[in-house]
């Protein structure tokens, strides 16, 4: 509004702000609990890309649906040292498939809770670190049928897996299609 003030004109503009692209979001040991609500964080969850949620109190994983829900384009998310646990009730089953690399050390996952509930609903994944989970073994259940082509990196270190050959089983469950198997699929060789 121009207004008088001592013989000079002087105009206030009012310039609206836009809200900035928070693309890294790093809150490490922060005592966060929940991940929350309202348009304030969507506005700020839209771009970004990866975060940093370790070593924190989240023991949720309806938390950890709503911070996928709000952030579309996160490829990265860090969610180790935070009691998680058993991943129960998420019903319908969400999909997530820009998120590409899921840290869950020390979480209290299972792996059989991994593969019937949270792996399914990341079909983009490519890298998956479930290290200091004590897990035990890395069967599949009657039932599961999860299978990924995407996966690349999978880290199981400070785990207590008993048979080495449950890893080399993984790759049926992580199986690439570029690199069959000869002794399972003898017309690979003539593909190759």
């Amino acid at each position: 509004d121009p207004s008088e003030e001592g013989g000079a004109q002087v105009t206030v503009v009012f310039v609206k702000r836009k809200h900035f692209k928070l693309t890294n979001l790093v809150l490490d040991n922060c005592g966060i609990a929940t991940v929350g609500t309202g348009e304030k964080l969507a506005g700020i969850c839209t771009s970004v890309t990866e975060c940093d949620l370790s070593h924190n109190r989240i023991s949720s994983w309806q938390e950890v649906v709503q911070l996928l829900d709000l952030s579309p384009k996160l490829q990265f998310l860090c969610l180790s040292n935070n009691a998680l646990g058993a991943c129960h009730g998420i019903s319908p089953a969400p999909s997530y498939p820009n998120l590409t690399s899921l840290i869950l050390l020390g979480t209290l996952v299972t792996w059989e809770n991994l593969v019937s509930t949270v792996l399914p609903c990341l079909p983009g994944l490519t890298t998956l670190n479930i290290g200091h989970n004590d897990l035990t073994s890395l069967r599949k259940q009657p039932g599961d049928s999860y299978t990924s082509t995407k996966m690349q990196s999978l880290n199981l270190i400070q785990n207590s897996i008993r048979e080495f050959v449950e890893v080399v089983d993984l790759a049926d469950m992580f199986s690439q299609p570029d690199y069959a198997d000869p002794i399972r699929e003898p017309s690979a060789i003539l593909r190759r």
